[in-house]
């Protein structure tokens, strides 16, 4: 498989490598966002969006529209409608849509997923936070933080979701933001998701879950894990998400409207 990557950050150059080590694929490229023009190869290739998220949707169609198959870093875009035309386009031309959930291959995941085989939960809070990078400040200053919590939503989903949004918070600031999400599992768990992100914070993910009877999760020591190997091997496999995007997109929607009271 002929290989095209489009992003020279931290997941462009992860994709480099896993595509460089599968003797499946041959890397044909490697570009920054600012370089990509539309697709002319006669031959279908798999081309790697791992650019800034407001430019994933413009690429996948353009993309898809010229007859070639597309991995995307999440979020995919930035509503369902989106997402559904996206997906309708590459059933219509048969081609590969392929959103790369990495987080849900993970030790720590699997890890959690068990515990909740083994206790009925009664309450998921998970704290992230983060920097206001620049591309974050952006997404931010147009009204999608929302959708900038798709990976946590995503994992929470898998665990216990369809969910229901019950309230929303946020404290925003030129520095900062701190973004609270309240929702109910599939049987009625509390999900408490928090969100903040202000300029040169590190990068901390902190997982806390009780069940019925009081019992509280220990979670396992992250170790280095090949998921950009795993996702790939998926797609050549066309194994599809483990969680429906169009799902994760409509919910967002949702919260969306409770976030800013109007729609995306």
């Amino acid at each position: 498989m002929n290989c095209i990557v489009i992003g020279k950050g931290r997941a462009g150059s992860a994709r480099v490598r896993t595509i460089q080590e599968n003797r499946q694929c041959v890397l044909v490229r490697h570009v920054s966002g600012r370089d990509f023009h539309r697709p002319q190869e006669a031959n279908r290739s798999l081309y790697f969006i791992c650019t800034e998220n407001k430019k994933h949707y413009g690429m996948a169609k353009t993309i898809l529209e010229s007859g070639h198959h597309v991995v995307v870093e999440f979020p995919p875009c930035t509503t369902q409608e989106e997402w559904d035309f996206l997906e309708s386009l590459a059933i219509e031309r048969g081609l590969i849509l392929h959103c790369g959930l990495i987080g849900l291959y993970s030790r720590s995941h699997k890890h959690r997923k068990q515990w909740l085989e083994r206790h009925s939960a009664q309450e998921i809070c998970v704290d992230f936070s983060g920097g206001l990078y620049r591309w974050v400040q952006e997404e931010a200053d147009v009204h999608h933080i929302p959708q900038l919590s798709f990976g946590r939503i995503v994992a929470i989903w898998d665990l216990v979701g369809p969910l229901i949004a019950s309230e929303v918070q946020l404290e925003k600031n030129a520095h900062s933001y701190t973004f609270i999400l309240h929702a109910k599992g599939k049987n009625g768990e509390k999900v408490v998701l928090r969100e903040q992100r202000e300029k040169e914070r590190k990068r901390d993910t902190v997982w806390r879950m009780t069940g019925a009877k009081g019992e509280t999760y220990q979670p396992q020591k992250r170790i280095k894990e090949d998921l950009f190997g795993i996702d790939l091997d998926r797609v050549l496999q066309n194994i599809s998400s483990d969680v429906r995007i169009s799902d994760i997109l409509g919910f967002l929607d949702t919260v969306h409207v409770m976030t800013y009271g109007t729609e995306i």
